[in-house]
């Protein structure tokens, strides 16, 4: 993937750092968004000791709650040096734990923006200027949750489905060949949020951090959480020659745990 340039959503911290890591390593150019400056720059110096010899690790604010941001961090990226990334990496922050007839509509729409409108936004703009170079991947990282919706978070997989649905049509249209359209599914993976929805149940529940954990990692085969790394390798993969055949997938990684056939 030498001299071959990624875009990473989400790259200052878990799925969406584990997957900027790992392309980095792999040769890649990297550009990680996020909204917060501080986090993303720390973020930016751990990937360039991470990245192979002579690769660029570069930073772009980007608040993918906002849809007019969005719309200027598209129109940047599409007019500065080498136009749309070869690679997109679509990574969001989680919708906070809700149940049925609970959710807020407001927070409803902020992580519909973020997690569907933003993604579709920047697929539409990339995907052609990769097709005319005969190489692209577009890769949402989302949430088991999209095929298996949870009963305590129903925001999960709502947010989620109408980029999917949007990634499925680009991938099965033939108007791209060269460009795959693909998300990952994670599971149960040791990241701040996975610790933040435990923290928040166990204080709802009145029960401790580890005994919610504990709770689980009993549905998990594996009997642990996966480690960031695992799914970055998966995303390079994906994003690699070897991973073109691939294409309007959804890849589940989770231990084990899904029960769909």
């Amino acid at each position: 993937m030498k001299a071959r340039h990624a875009l990473v959503t989400g790259g200052s911290a878990g799925m969406g750092h584990a997957a900027a890591l790992a392309l980095a390593a792999a040769g890649c150019d990297v550009t990680i968004c996020a909204r917060n400056p501080e986090r993303l720059e720390a973020a930016a110096g751990r990937l360039s000791e991470a990245a192979a010899p002579g690769r660029r690790i570069r930073t772009r604010l980007w608040d993918l709650e906002d849809r007019e941001a969005s719309a200027r961090v598209i129109e940047a990226v599409m007019r500065g040096e080498g136009g749309a990334p070869d690679i997109f990496v679509h990574v969001a922050g989680g919708p906070p734990l809700y149940h049925p007839g609970d959710e807020d509509e407001e927070i409803f729409r902020r992580y519909l923006e973020s997690h569907s409108f933003a993604l579709w936004a920047a697929m539409r703009a990339f995907a052609p200027a990769m097709q005319s170079r005969g190489f692209g991947r577009v890769i949402a990282v989302t949430s088991r949750a999209m095929g298996e919706p949870r009963a305590d978070n129903p925001l999960s997989a709502a947010v989620r489905l109408p980029a999917w649905a949007m990634m499925k049509s680009y991938a099965r249209s033939g108007r791209f060949p060269a460009v795959t359209f693909n998300a990952v599914l994670p599971g149960l993976f040791d990241t701040d949020r996975f610790a933040q929805v435990c923290n928040d149940l166990a204080k709802s529940e009145a029960k401790t951090r580890d005994a919610i954990a504990a709770r689980f990692l009993g549905a998990v085969p594996a009997g642990r959480l996966g480690r960031p790394e695992e799914l970055g390798s998966l995303c390079a993969w994906l994003a690699s020659d070897l991973g073109g055949y691939v294409n309007g997938q959804r890849l589940v990684i989770d231990g084990g745990s899904s029960s769909a056939l």
